[in-house]
């Protein structure tokens, strides 16, 4: 008896099909024949899933970490080809694809350049995954930090505050003073108008 199989469209996989064997005089006479297969091919293994920086400082000009992509299939023939996907807040990757035989290792260094972000507010969470895609399977790693103003940056923030709040005061003030001008002025005119109309009465 023989067998054929149609190539599988993942390789480093596992296949099992049961088959019956089925006697054409006897219907009862059945045997079950188990067929499994393995198909050799490489294998993405991604370490470590998850990168957070924690708190990031407003002055901190750049950080980075790394991780690591690993072929760990069976198959000596067939490469590990690889690319990334980064969020848009993260700098750049380096490198940001590749290929690698079995067994091989390759570090991915990640870049994020915090002065060129939002800092509006203290304590914004920027939190995002990388997706690595290949042909020996796909994985994501969890990225994060958040970003944390430096005390100095606080202060000037702090006085940039307090000077708009007093300019506004002086604003105001200057407002109210020109809208007693104009009030009074309108009383005047108003006094006027009516000693002219009492006159015409008296």
């Amino acid at each position: 008896m023989e067998i054929t199989v149609l190539a599988p469209d993942k390789p480093n996989r596992d296949y099992s099909k049961d088959f019956n064997i089925i006697n054409l005089d006897n219907a009862q006479d059945k045997e079950t024949v188990v067929v499994n297969l393995h198909v050799k091919g490489p294998k993405l293994d991604v370490t470590p899933t998850t990168i957070n920086f924690g708190k990031v400082s407003h002055d901190t000009p750049e950080i980075k970490d790394y991780f690591t992509i690993k072929n760990i299939g069976d198959s000596e023939e067939i490469e590990l080809n690889w690319e990334l996907h980064k969020p848009w807040w993260v700098s750049r990757i380096e490198p940001e694809d590749g290929t690698l035989e079995k067994g091989e290792t390759a570090k991915v260094w990640v870049y994020i350049h915090p002065d060129e972000l939002d800092w509006s507010r203290d304590g914004k969470h920027y939190s995002d995954q990388i997706i690595i895609s290949s042909n020996g399977g796909d994985a994501t790693i969890d990225i994060s930090f958040t970003n944390s103003l430096s005390k100095n940056h606080r202060l000037e923030r702090s006085r940039s505050v307090t000077k708009t709040i007093t300019s506004i005061s002086l604003i105001d003030m200057r407002k109210s003073k020109i809208q007693l001008l104009l009030l009074k002025n309108i009383e005047n005119r108003l006094n006027i108008k009516l000693g002219i109309e009492k006159d015409k009465y008296w």
